[in-house]
């Protein structure tokens, strides 16, 4: 009786493979996400800013 291993090629493991292959480490999922979180507060900080310096009150009505 024969054992035939399957392997499901999915995009995380595929990317594994190709950074083993050439000997490099991948980046995390995790410090990879915090990347992501840190790019897009930068992102919403300069779009605040331009609309403090602009003069937007962003949707709120000034009492």
């Amino acid at each position: 009786m024969k054992i035939k291993a399957i392997m499901i090629m999915t995009p995380k493991l595929r990317k594994d493979l190709h950074a083993a292959f050439l000997k490099r480490k991948r980046i995390s999922p995790i410090k990879r996400t915090r990347k992501r979180q840190i790019a897009k507060a930068k992102h919403m900080m300069a779009c605040h800013d331009q609309r403090v310096m602009s003069g937007h009150n962003c949707g709120t009505a000034k009492l």
